[in-house]
């Protein structure tokens, strides 16, 4: 039986590999929509408007010592 059809391409639910978000930061970069980036990597736009909501996030740490609050980033 001959295979007509390749599924292999990106399949539902599936991760961003590292190529792809690195690919985001660049188009990002060069003031891309997210539909536009979307269209340009196959993937679903709200794939890509998780992945820049998501990364953009700065992380914080706090710590209390001794009545003083330190802040991480």
């Amino acid at each position: 039986m001959t295979q007509t059809h390749l599924n292999t391409e990106s399949r539902k639910g599936k991760h961003l590999s590292y190529a792809e978000r690195c690919q985001i930061a660049v188009l990002k970069k060069e003031k891309y929509s997210n539909r536009d980036i979307a269209q340009v990597l196959g993937r679903a736009p709200e794939t890509i408007n998780s992945e820049v909501r998501n990364g953009t996030v700065q992380q914080l740490r706090r710590q209390k010592q001794n009545g003083k609050t330190y802040d991480y980033y």
